[in-house]
Formats: structure tokens, sequence, C-alpha cells
């Protein structure tokens, strides 16, 4: 995942305000990367997602956030047909 997220942040973050980008990169590093960066696009699964999803929704409350985060570089894999389907896109958010 993380090529495709540096192409995605490559280009989006010239869309974007400094302090936006700034933000976006810690979401980043410190919840979606650990989870999904070692994985290629095509092997992340939507079973996988899920659980990421529920085990970062145990450490932070702004988990909604961090889907959507994650969800705009699958968004951008699908566009450039890296990936066939998005795996997070019916993902729901655990209750807090």
């Amino acid at each position: 995942m993380i090529e495709v997220f540096d192409q995605w942040f490559l280009n989006h973050s010239k869309t974007i305000k400094t302090s936006t980008k700034k933000s976006i990169e810690s979401k980043f590093n410190k919840h979606i990367l650990p989870c999904f960066g070692k994985l290629k696009m095509k092997e992340i699964t939507r079973p996988y997602c899920p659980k990421m999803i529920n085990e970062i929704a145990q450490l932070i409350t702004s988990v909604n956030d961090i889907k959507i985060q994650a969800n705009q570089v699958f968004k951008y894999a699908l566009k450039m047909d890296i990936i066939s389907k998005n795996p997070l896109e019916h993902v729901s958010i655990p209750r807090q």
C-alpha cells in the first residue's frame, strides 16, 4: 500500500493546506501504514479491513476519520486500475 499512498499523497498534497497535509501524514504514519503499509493493495482483503479498523478503534476514538483517509487511497487505487474492488467500502465503524 505504501507505494500507492506515496502516489496519492504526492497528487493530493498539492490541493490542500500545509496544516491538513501534516495532519494526514500523521494519521497515515501512526495508524494506517502500520496496519496496511507492508501489504500490496491487491493483498488487502475485505475480511482484513474490519479487523484493522476494529484494532485502530481500540486505540483512538476518531477511527472514522482514519477510515475516511485510508478510503481515499483505496479509491485512488481503483481509479488507477491497481485494484478492481475497494475492500474498505462496506466496513462499519464500531461503536465507542
